[in-house]
């Protein structure tokens, strides 16, 4: 549940990006952090980054650690 809300969260973040409603770069970065903070337990699996040169927020699942995580879940 926490993942559907992480990634619906970021989708919102790119398109604020994309639209130019955000062009800082740190308040980009802050907003990255505070979805980091907000969603620790999801958060964890992906690398989320912001493409200065395309301005863009890229997010990538780490399927290896989330493995790792499931398999010692229950233990």
């Amino acid at each position: 549940m926490r993942r559907e809300q992480l990634l619906r969260d970021l989708a919102k973040l790119k398109a604020r990006v994309a639209k130019g409603q955000l062009k800082q770069v740190g308040k980009i970065h802050e907003a990255i952090g505070r979805l980091k903070e907000r969603y620790p337990s999801g958060a964890r699996y992906y690398e989320i980054e912001h493409n200065v040169a395309g301005n863009g927020v890229t997010w990538t699942l780490h399927r290896d650690k989330k493995a790792i995580a499931e398999k010692l879940d229950g233990s």
